[in-house]
């Protein structure tokens, strides 16, 4: 090559010589193997990957609850398709006329995919709001079809109809729903056996209880559902049934049907004979009083007939021989105990019996009533002796009109309303010089006449009278309301002058007036009488008074005793010292041997007992006294 400077002008043709390089060919590997030009244009040149985006996770769409009425609906309609199928696959097939069973063709069956058969719901599934699946748990609650029986509590343990083992809830609600309990074999057997146990023994007890009459049937039910639970898992009080029983709210009365006494296992009484009423009878008896309790006892009212049957005595002599203990009421037309018709508000009592003898005038029993009334009734009161105040709500309305329209010299009208315990007044003449000047008080605000006073007067109250000051308040002279004590005192004063001038103007009135004023008041709060029981008559056999140191009980001891008798209890208040516990104890026996009590027990605290124990074994002479140890209490 000549260099371009030698071509210019005014440069010299001298040749420069460049060295020529020479680049080899770079071999790549489509060289290496072969490939042809048109080969290597269709290779298709690697793309990048792009970054994948994360995977998210479908959302989940919120199944909807399902209300108990919708599970109904779709319960029903589940039943409904099972029946349909069950009744399609029980259908006999159509065969033609000379085939066989044997040698008719085999229909081809198609089968249908899961998912494209409208009924593939299987049983216990159930379609939701958001289009999924879920199985049905076979221990849902569901509503209890049952019978409701009276010994079920909260959580009881019940059978359904398809002989699952559950409890109840919701006994107080609209609807009382079954809870399935998952239980092994053994234990559901265990369960349903005692399940029926429970059921019959208290079937057999109020069964008893409302007839009065003894139930064999029901009894050895009961005993062999008992000797069936025994034999299998071994007595009810063993600790492992005790746990499972416990199960149940109502256990504690099906554990009592077993007993220990002396360390020896023994059925309960209601296995042998019923307890839920008294099944010794008191045949035949000379005393009447024994009779008269007995009367009582099952008739809960006096019967004379009763009575007579069982003293072999008429009703003449009956009636003789129970003259004070009791009375003739008019209300029944029959005979009640002294301590029901001799108590109460014997005054108006009184009254009901005078108007019967008015239009009975021939009947001598409501005349001893009568009688035994008046005697009853309290001393009356004198006007002198009572206090009265004004504004009492038993004294009637129109006294305190009279006395007011006496005071303010115009007639004043007063009126009571009971329910808001409120006296409401009126003045014909409301601005006279009494009401308006005298008995008035003007306050800053308004004026306070002698009706609002009186008003207070009635109530009893005062009123709250206030004034304007002018007060110091954040450095701010301002206007308060404060209590106007001047005022207030003023007041106090007139009430009370009109509080007091009302016993003096009833002392002014006549003696007419007076009488019916203490009257009233006798009628309504001194007429109340205490019943009175008498325990004379009462003699105690069996009981040994030699042993108990004593030559008789105490008359009071022998009123409380036939209180208790009567009324089936009540508190002995007596003094210390005073024989309570000799009354507890002759009353618990009594009640035993009148048929009053089946089972009488005494309760006492663990320091009483030994000693109490004692001086009650002394005092039967039979011996027929059964007292648990120390240890067991």
């Amino acid at each position: 090559h000549i260099n371009e400077d030698a071509r210019q002008p005014g440069v010299s043709a001298e040749r420069v010589i460049t060295p020529e390089t020479q680049v080899e060919p770079l071999l790549t590997l489509y060289d290496l193997l072969g490939f042809s030009a048109e080969e290597r244009s269709q290779v298709n040149r690697p793309r990048r990957r792009k970054p994948k985006p994360k995977a998210t996770k479908p959302p989940v769409e919120e199944e909807r609850v399902i209300e108990w009425r919708e599970e109904l609906m779709i319960a029903r309609h589940e039943r409904l398709e099972a029946e349909k199928k069950q009744q399609e696959s029980t259908k006999p097939q159509p065969r033609s006329a000379g085939t066989s069973d044997a040698t008719a063709p085999e229909a081809p069956q198609i089968q249908s995919a899961p998912e494209d058969r409208p009924d593939s719901k299987s049983t216990g599934q159930r379609k939701i709001a958001s289009g999924t699946v879920r199985s049905e748990p076979t221990n849902a609650p569901k509503h209890f079809l049952g019978p409701i029986l009276e010994h079920y509590r909260e959580g009881s343990l019940v059978a359904d109809e398809e002989n699952r083992i559950g409890t109840i809830r919701g006994l107080k609600g609209p609807r009382t729903m079954f809870h399935p309990l998952e239980l092994p074999e053994e234990q559901r057997v265990k369960a349903s056996i005692y399940i029926e146990l429970r059921d019959t023994y208290h079937h057999l007890y109020n069964n008893e209880a409302d007839r009065h009459e003894a139930n064999p049937a029901l009894r050895e039910m009961l005993g062999r559902l008992y000797d069936n639970f025994t034999e299998r898992y071994g007595e009810l009080n063993a600790p492992r049934n005790v746990d499972f029983i416990k199960m149940d709210p109502g256990s504690d009365e099906i554990l009592g049907l077993e007993r220990y006494i002396d360390g020896e296992l023994r059925k309960a009484d209601i296995f042998d004979h019923p307890v839920s009423f008294q099944t010794e009878k008191i045949e035949k008896t000379d005393d009447v009083h024994v009779a008269l309790v007995a009367s009582l006892n099952r008739y809960a009212d006096v019967n004379l007939e009763y009575i007579a049957q069982l003293t072999g005595a008429s009703e003449e002599d009956v009636l003789g021989k129970l003259r004070g203990k009791i009375f003739f009421d008019p209300d029944t037309e029959g005979y009640k105990i002294a301590e029901r018709v001799i108590a109460g508000n014997v005054i108006e009592k009184a009254d009901r019996v005078q108007r019967y003898i008015d239009t009975h005038p021939d009947n001598k029993a409501a005349q001893e009533t009568l009688n035994a009334l008046r005697e009853a009734t309290p001393q009356p009161i004198a006007f002198d002796d009572l206090d009265f105040n004004f504004g009492e709500r038993w004294i009637p309305v129109g006294i305190f009109e009279s006395y007011a329209s006496w005071l303010f010299e115009t007639e004043v009208k007063i009126s009571y309303q009971p329910d808001l315990d409120e006296f409401n007044l009126s003045a014909r003449d409301p601005y006279n010089i009494k009401i308006f000047h005298e008995f008035a008080v003007n306050a800053e605000s308004r004026r306070y006449t002698g009706l609002h006073l009186l008003k207070h007067a009635l109530h009893n109250t005062i009123p709250d009278i206030t004034k304007k000051v002018k007060k110091l308040v954040d450095g701010e002279i301002i206007e308060v309301k404060v209590r106007d004590g001047e005022k207030i005192q003023l007041a106090n004063s007139k009430i009370d002058e009109i509080r007091s001038g009302f016993s003096d103007w009833l002392r002014d009135q006549s003696v007419e007036f007076k009488d019916r004023l203490a009257d009233t008041y006798n009628r309504k709060f001194n007429c109340f009488v205490r019943p009175h029981y008498d325990g004379s008559h009462m003699d105690f056999p069996g009981l040994d008074r030699k042993g108990l140191g004593i030559e008789d009980l105490y008359p009071s001891q022998k009123d409380a005793i036939w209180m208790d008798i009567l009324l089936g209890g009540g508190i002995i208040d007596h003094e210390v010292g005073g024989g309570k516990t000799l009354i507890m104890c002759c009353g618990a026996f009594e009640k035993k041997r009148l048929g009053v009590a089946h089972k009488p027990n005494d309760y006492r605290t663990k320091g009483q007992h030994s000693r109490d124990c004692k001086n009650f074994l002394h005092g039967l002479s039979d011996g027929s006294g059964s007292l648990p140890g120390q240890g067991r209490l």
